[in-house]
């Protein structure tokens, strides 16, 4: 079967500004995940590249050469700002336009200008930079266990590994002085990929977003929200957990922790000041406690804690400390 390169233009200008839309519309629906709105507007700006893209040889270089690459750069350098917020970063403004700055630049030299081969080397350069870049920020985006994060980041490496791969086919193959994407052979299979690193992008871009969302709720449904400790739900849940795993002959202590005059510094200070205190009494304890305890706020001014593998001394002692 032959694909027909002006077909995947077409069907990548039409899958990419959809894409684009459904990113922006999830971000609409759910602000709290900013990298949406990044990303949407990456793929929007990457389809109105497109359309400079296929307009080679019909329109003026200025637009089709120049202005298209500066805008797919800007494209990637979106995406990458979506990767670092998405990984709690700020935007990097510089960083996000200087693929696209360069370009320009380069594009004011004649000698690059003139020379087709330079300009595929510069293209798949950068786009391949910010694809590895891309990559990298998914990469801190933990603690958290985001199942979509590991695909991401595949489907990055190996993008980048196909923009990379350009310049060589470009020598394999060769090109004319005055090649276009319509007259080199093997730009059809590069439009492919493309096409198909943009769909899976979007639609991971979308899971890892929900994961993220539904990791968030079931966190607030099991934390206190005053101190960030579990609640009393979470608290037997995982405590029950804990006691079935463990092995025979294995001891567990449980305490239960009480603020002294809890109620008289509220009478006296009002309920700012215990809201205070519960929470450095919180802080305190959970700072206090060894590695793999558990630690709830049970009500009021009631706390618990069960220390598994831990002998009764062990757990005198911590309790004391």
């Amino acid at each position: 079967m032959r694909l027909d390169l002006w077909t995947l233009i077409v069907v990548t200008i039409f899958v990419t500004t959809l894409l684009g839309g459904l990113l922006l519309f999830s971000w609409r629906q759910s602000r709290r995940i900013g990298a949406l709105a990044w990303w949407g507007s990456g793929f929007l700006l990457a389809a109105f590249a497109s359309c400079l893209f296929a307009l080679r040889g019909r329109a003026p270089d200025l637009l089709t050469v120049v202005i298209a690459n500066a805008a797919i750069f800007c494209s990637y350098g979106l995406l990458w700002t979506g990767c670092r917020s998405f990984a709690g970063r700020k935007p990097n403004w510089w960083g996000l336009g200087a693929g696209a700055c360069l370009w320009i630049a380069l594009c004011a030299v004649p000698a690059f200008y003139n020379n087709f081969g330079a300009r595929v080397l510069a293209a798949s350069l950068l786009t391949a930079g910010y694809s590895l870049a891309c990559a990298i920020e998914m990469r801190r985006t933990c603690p958290e266990r985001l199942a979509s994060r590991a695909p991401i980041c595949i489907v990055l490496v190996l993008h980048a590994v196909a923009m990379a791969c350009r310049p060589g086919a470009l020598m394999a193959f060769g090109a004319s002085h005055d090649a276009t994407i319509f007259s080199i052979p093997w730009i059809t299979a590069h439009a492919f990929e493309a096409l198909l690193a943009t769909v899976l992008l979007a639609f991971l871009f979308l899971a890892i977003s929900k994961e993220r969302v539904e990791q968030e709720q079931r966190t607030m449904a099991s934390r206190d929200p005053l101190t960030g400790a579990l609640n009393r739900r979470a608290f037997v849940e995982r405590g029950e957990r804990e006691l079935a795993a463990a092995q025979p002959g294995e001891e567990a202590v449980l305490c239960l922790l009480d603020i002294d005059h809890f109620k008289g510094i509220n009478d006296a200070h009002g309920h700012a000041a215990g809201d205070t205190v519960l929470e450095n009494f919180a802080r305190l304890a959970a700072d206090a406690l060894p590695p793999g305890s558990l630690f709830a706020r049970l009500g009021g001014e009631e706390f618990g804690c069960l220390l598994p593998r831990t002998s009764q001394i062990d757990g005198y002692y911590a309790a004391e400390y």
